[in-house]
This record gives structure tokens, C-alpha cells and sequence, in this order.
């Protein structure tokens, strides 16, 4: 069982898992699909940002709120 799994079954958390820095498609080290597979595993919301570009950085705050 992933550890993030073991944290949400321990504590009723909401958790939103974000991946930043988008911008620098060419370095990942995790695809985006590898990401979005764990997060689904783990009964996680997840979103890509990109800080440097502004890019989801509201949204992804939005879904923490919704997820609260």
C-alpha cells in the first residue's frame, strides 16, 4: 500500500498531491501519467503547476479548498 494511503487511512486528510515546475517538461523524473496513476491509487486529487509560469497555482489552492 502506498505510504500516502497509509496516512489517509490513519487520518481522514484531504490531500491535494501537486506537481510543480511543468515548465521543465524535458528534466521529469515522473511522468504525468505515472503521477496522476498514484494519485488515483491513493484516493488523492492531483494537478500539475508551474510557479515560475503561473500556471494552476490558484487552481491547485481552489481544490484544496474544495477538498476541505
Amino acid at each position: 500500500m502506498p505510504k500516502i494511503q497509509l496516512i489517509k487511512a490513519e487520518i481522514d486528510l484531504p490531500i491535494v498531491m501537486i506537481g510543480n515546475r511543468t515548465d521543465l517538461d524535458y528534466d521529469r523524473e515522473v511522468t504525468k501519467e505515472e503521477a496522476k496513476e498514484y494519485a488515483q491509487q491513493s484516493n488523492v486529487v492531483f494537478i500539475e503547476t508551474s510557479a515560475k509560469l503561473g500556471i494552476n497555482v490558484k487552481h491547485a489552492f481552489q481544490l484544496l479548498i474544495q477538498e476541505l
